[in-house]
């Protein structure tokens, strides 16, 4: 669910003015408390933001991290290997 847009009127009275700075600060404040979502690797960041909450779909890719740091090990090795041969 999507947030409504912020109208924004050319003229605006004193009290409407308050109110479009209350309305803005409402949302700075849910965008601030932000909630970070760990999804799979191969899903799309995706941003939420709604009337309540904001989230961040994020992919986690500790599975390929560690994939690389044991490949970068393994490379390692193989380059030790060549040097002393």
């Amino acid at each position: 669910m999507a947030i409504a847009q912020l109208k924004n009127p050319k003229h605006l009275s004193y009290s409407d003015l308050q109110s479009q700075v209350r309305e803005l600060a409402r949302r700075m404040n849910i965008l601030t408390e932000m909630v970070t979502i760990s999804v799979e690797s191969d899903a799309i960041p995706k941003f939420n933001f709604s009337d309540k909450i904001a989230t961040l779909d994020v992919p986690n890719f500790d599975s390929i991290i560690k994939e690389n740091d044991a490949l970068r090990k393994q490379n390692e090795k193989l380059l030790d290997v060549i040097k002393n041969t």
